[in-house]
């Protein structure tokens, strides 16, 4: 009985050993390593790239880690994985996914980065994604397929060149377009050797001309800035005659609005002299008092005045 329990202890145990062994066996054949220091971290990236599950983490070439969640996120690729040690990356730190081998595979290769400032593990590591091997086929595909294109466009171009240099015309034409250029660019260059004293003379009396204007520019200054000076001294004056001008405009505008007053007055009125100047029959016997008047006076002058009087008593 004990032997029997014996036996099927010893089995149990084996069969436990060789689950663990078993166990150990997948994770390291997989690339998950057991490791009381292992760390969870981050990454995000554009697109997976091809990374799977249980991919490599490598820092510097070196595997440190695995992937061990990949998940769509916010338009991204959202991918965690565990690690032995975080104490060496930095808060710059970057990541790539990158192919593992030749044949195959991705990993995703971290650069420590050189910030002073440690990694913080809560935060997420931003990564790229190198082209691999298929993606480099897939752009050369697209490639030969723009190239084809290309080579059709050029192929169109060259017929439609050979069809143009076919046409006699066109040729005689182009030939002689060349032929009128050449020669006019020989009589260019012949008028220019012919004139070439000339055109130094000019050139020459440019210089001194321009050079005595700069000299009567510096030596007149003096002159300029006083006559400016005093140009602006007479513009201030006339504006302030225009002024005084404008004011007494403005006083005899007055005046002459105050006569048409008087002159509406007389018109409209019955005064004396709207009378004298508008009353025909006023003036009319105005005229006769007036002569009356004078005649007595005259006659007075000649005469004299005899006067008869009395005082306190009738006659």
């Amino acid at each position: 009985m004990n032997i029997q329990r014996n036996l099927e202890f010893k089995v149990g145990i084996v069969s436990l050993l060789a689950i663990i062994l078993l166990i150990l066996g997948i994770s390291f054949g997989r690339g998950v390593g057991v490791s009381v220091t292992q760390k969870t971290i981050k990454f995000r990236f554009d697109n997976s790239g091809g990374i799977q599950v249980s991919n490599p983490i490598v820092v510097n070439g070196v595997k440190r880690g695995v992937v061990t969640l990949i998940r769509n996120d916010n338009g991204g690729v959202y991918i965690e994985g565990t690690i032995d040690d975080v104490s060496d990356l930095k808060s710059d730190a970057t990541a790539e996914i990158t192919i593992l081998e030749i044949t195959g595979g991705k990993k995703i290769e971290i650069n420590p980065g050189v910030s002073s400032e440690k990694f913080n593990p809560q935060n997420e590591i931003p990564g790229i994604t190198r082209a691999d091997f298929t993606t480099l086929v897939n752009q050369g595909g697209d490639m030969l397929n723009d190239i084809h294109s290309l080579i059709v466009k050029l192929d169109t171009i060259s017929s439609s060149l050979a069809e143009i240099t076919a046409n006699q015309k066109f040729v005689n034409n182009v030939n002689s377009a060349i032929e009128n250029a050449s020669e006019i660019m020989q009589m260019t260059r012949q008028l220019l050797v012919e004139n070439s004293d000339n055109i130094e003379l000019s050139l020459k009396n440019l210089r001194i001309l321009s050079t005595d204007l700069v000299n009567i520019t510096k030596k007149n200054e003096p002159r300029l800035d006083s006559l400016m000076t005093q140009l602006e001294l007479t513009l201030k004056n006339s504006g302030k005659l225009i002024s005084k001008a404008d004011t007494s405009i403005n006083v005899l505008n007055s005046i002459l609005d105050n006569v048409n007053n008087i002159t509406n007055e007389i018109k409209q009125g019955e005064g004396l002299a709207t009378k004298i100047i508008y009353d025909k029959n006023f003036s009319s016997r105005l005229d006769s008092t007036l002569t009356v008047l004078f005649d007595f006076l005259v006659m007075v002058k000649q005469h004299g005045i005899n006067i008869n009087a009395r005082l306190g008593t009738r006659p």
